[in-house]
């Protein structure tokens, strides 16, 4: 992912990111996201927003947190939709 300025994306564009590749089947039901850590290293981020962006996308119903196991895609069946264009 490209940088500007020095600055990473944002948890919203993190997100958005993630969603387009469940939903373009990238990522599967069941199978688990990267760890916090991780997603940071990879959107080059903090841990802060890679926490926020999986919380966008828990309330999103794209994911769910397992307590001790980390953060699974949800079925098709739990997605929102997603927001029209303006």
């Amino acid at each position: 992912m490209p940088h500007h300025q020095g600055r990473g994306p944002s948890p919203a564009e993190i997100a958005d990111i993630i969603e387009a590749e469940i939903r373009a089947g990238k990522r599967t039901p069941r199978k688990a996201l990267p760890s916090r850590s991780e997603l940071a290293l990879q959107y080059g981020v903090g841990q802060s927003t890679a926490y926020a962006a999986v919380e966008k996308l828990k309330d999103r119903g794209m994911v769910y947190g397992v307590q001790g196991l980390g953060v699974f895609v949800s079925e098709p069946d739990r997605w929102r939709a997603p927001p029209t264009p303006q």
